[in-house]
């Protein structure tokens, strides 16, 4: 099973440091690629990260969303 958060917007009230510190601790990325799906959010391109579970999915989507991102989430159970 594996589930997808679309992240595909955000609000004005968006903390972007803390959204790329949340980027990199669930994708174990570096500081450059995960700036960048910021980066890029903030220019008008969404970025999907897959999680292995829900729990896991679930935590990162109300963290996001508590930072100022517009989020979804989707799976394949």
């Amino acid at each position: 099973m594996s589930i997808a958060v679309s992240v595909h917007g955000y609000t004005r009230r968006l903390n972007v440091i803390a959204f790329v510190k949340l980027i990199r601790k669930a994708t174990g990325e570096s500081l450059a690629p995960a700036k960048g799906r910021v980066d890029n959010l903030l220019a008008g391109e969404p970025f999907e990260i897959v999680f292995p579970d829900d729990e896991t999915a679930a935590s990162f989507h109300e963290a996001a969303t508590a930072l100022g991102a517009v989020a979804t989430r989707s799976g394949n159970p």
